[in-house]
């Protein structure tokens, strides 16, 4: 799959969260988010070290500066709409395609 996919990091043991508003990034201790994401880059998979896909597309205001801080230059979220010039790298916009959306509603979404 290397040959047509780029692997990122999304977390070692992150990938959790409580109800639908917050995963572990926004509650765990920010050294402890940072020791996941070193621990995520030493995949071999992992072939994009300064890009991260937020688990769940959740983040809070902390999330981009300690991404920052450990040389990030992209990061992705879940809210829906366009990026432009003036986006954040770190919080590029993204649109959710659920198992369930079907052919015609991948379309309208681009519609």
């Amino acid at each position: 799959m290397t040959d047509v996919f780029e692997f990122a990091n999304h977390t070692n043991h992150f990938h959790q969260r409580h109800g639908i508003s917050e995963s572990r990034i926004m509650w765990a201790a920010k050294e402890d988010f940072i020791r996941d994401i070193k621990e995520c880059n030493k995949y071999k998979l992992v072939t994009q070290k300064d890009v991260f896909g937020y688990p769940f597309g959740l983040y809070d205001d902390q999330s981009p500066q300690t991404l920052s801080e450990q040389g990030f230059k992209l990061a992705f979220t879940c809210d829906s709409g366009f990026n432009t010039a003036d986006t954040n790298p770190l919080l590029l916009k993204r649109e959710v395609i659920s198992d369930s959306l079907g052919l015609d509603g991948f379309k309208q979404l681009f519609a």
